[in-house]
């Protein structure tokens, strides 16, 4: 593989560990905004669908988006949390139409792509996962 900075690819897994806790923060901050400051509006949103358990809905997605979060930040379970974290944001660029939370669709997919690719990356350094 030709670099130009051929001394630096020692660090690939540092390169991973710092896309690790972006895309880990950056879902927490989603995961608290999805289930607590946005969780009437979205509760509200559910009920014109017609489904009675719309909060257990919320709360459910909410739960599972914070833990897989804080398993992504940390580094704890790396592979399963990722496919968690892109099944939930894949599913967000659905369910979120009309642009509930402010943002956009774009971030959705991008975030699930990164997460997607540490199925295959690996967790990177300073991770509880063995590394691959």
């Amino acid at each position: 593989m030709l670099s130009i900075f051929p001394q630096f690819l020692f660090l690939y897994l540092l390169g991973i560990f710092i896309v690790r806790i972006a895309v880990g923060l950056t879902c927490l901050y989603l995961s608290h905004q999805f289930l607590f400051s946005k969780r009437k509006i979205l509760i509200k949103k559910i009920n014109k669908i017609k489904t009675p358990i719309s909060s257990i809905y919320i709360w459910v997605f909410g739960l599972t988006f914070i833990l897989s979060s804080l398993f992504m930040t940390v580094g704890f379970l790396t592979q399963i949390s990722c496919l968690v974290i892109s099944y939930l944001l894949f599913s967000l660029i659905f369910v979120d139409k009309e642009n509930t939370l402010g943002q956009t669709k774009l971030l959705y997919l991008t975030l699930s792509i990164i997460s997607l690719s540490f199925l295959f990356l690996g967790p990177g350094l300073f991770a509880i996962d063995f590394p691959m």
